[in-house]
C-alpha cells in the first residue's frame, strides 16, 4: 500500500483555510523529503505544522483537523 505524506499548517496569524481547515502541502511518498518540508515550514514562522498520512486511493477535498490528528506522523 503507498503512502503519502501532507503538511497540514496554518499561517503566521493562525489561520487556515478556515477555522476548521487548515492549509495542505503534499509532499509525497518520501518521509526524509517530507521532514525537510516541515522544517522550512517551521522555520518560515507557520503555525500548526502537523506531518500526516494518506492512503492510496483515499480522497478528501478538505482534510478536517480530527482526521489529521488521527494520522499524524511524529517526527
Amino acid at each position: 500500500m503507498k503512502i503519502d505524506y501532507i503538511i497540514a499548517y496554518t499561517d503566521k496569524h493562525g489561520n487556515g483555510y478556515d477555522k476548521n481547515y487548515p492549509w495542505l502541502h503534499d509532499t509525497g511518498d518520501n518521509l526524509e523529503i517530507s521532514k525537510a518540508h516541515v522544517k522550512m515550514l517551521n522555520d518560515m514562522g507557520m503555525k500548526d505544522v502537523t506531518l500526516f498520512y494518506m492512503e492510496e486511493g483515499e480522497y478528501l477535498e478538505q482534510i478536517p483537523w480530527s482526521f489529521i490528528n488521527e494520522r499524524k506522523v511524529e517526527i
